[in-house]
């Protein structure tokens, strides 16, 4: 398929998302097209469709994605945050072929996402820290920390930041060990059960029942 072709057919609302990631995995000149038009063109049909040919097509089979890392991770200081949100996830989904420990270096980046001027980015970055967890339990303390400082540089409303707590709190439930909960992850839950967001509330306290039973 030519590229003007491929833009043309991405471009549509309703293109087939299955058709081009199956073709990233099995066409390199189709994968190298996809990531090229991510980049760099400038309609947000284009980039973003390309973005969820990829996405789908690196969770089926990372492996091949590998060599764009540099790329992938350059998006994190993209001006344009949809462009942010593309590294997070796709460097997350990364980090399980990640043979040369790129991520080690990239990290403190990559976490600073969690204070990003828009919301959403944070969000995508505590996801992306949920999928890196899984892939590299060795970055934990690195992750929960900078997760548990979030508060002292949020830049977002409160009713955001409350909505934040509890995907750091779906955090902590899957990969915090709570039969000797450290006094600061306490305190941080006990204060997340008093915010605005109804759904954090009622998580916090969920974990600090689980606290009060081990």
């Amino acid at each position: 398929m030519k590229s003007d072709e491929m833009i043309e057919n991405i471009s549509k609302q309703d293109f087939d998302v299955s058709f081009f990631s199956k073709a990233a995995l099995e066409d390199q000149s189709m994968c190298d097209e996809l990531v090229y038009q991510m980049l760099t063109h400038p309609h947000i049909m284009v980039y973003y469709h390309c973005f969820y040919a990829i996405e789908k097509a690196c969770k089926k089979d990372p492996r091949g994605f590998y060599e764009y890392w540099d790329r992938f991770s350059g998006l994190l200081e993209h001006p344009n945050s949809y462009h942010r949100n593309f590294g997070l996830v796709l460097i997350s989904l990364l980090a399980g072929v990640d043979v040369v420990h790129k991520l080690d270096v990239l990290l403190p980046k990559y976490l600073n996402h969690m204070s990003d001027e828009k919301y959403l980015t944070s969000l995508y970055c505590v996801q992306g820290c949920t999928r890196i967890i899984q892939v590299r339990p060795d970055l934990f303390s690195q992750i929960l920390d900078r997760l548990l400082a979030q508060d002292a540089d949020s830049p977002y409303s409160n009713s955001q930041a409350a909505l934040l707590k509890a995907e750091i709190l779906n955090f902590l439930d899957q990969f915090y060990t709570f039969q000797h909960p450290d006094e600061k992850i306490i305190h941080w839950i006990t204060s997340a059960s008093t915010c605005s967001s109804p759904k954090t509330r009622k998580k916090a306290k969920e974990l600090l029942k689980k606290i009060d039973g081990r």
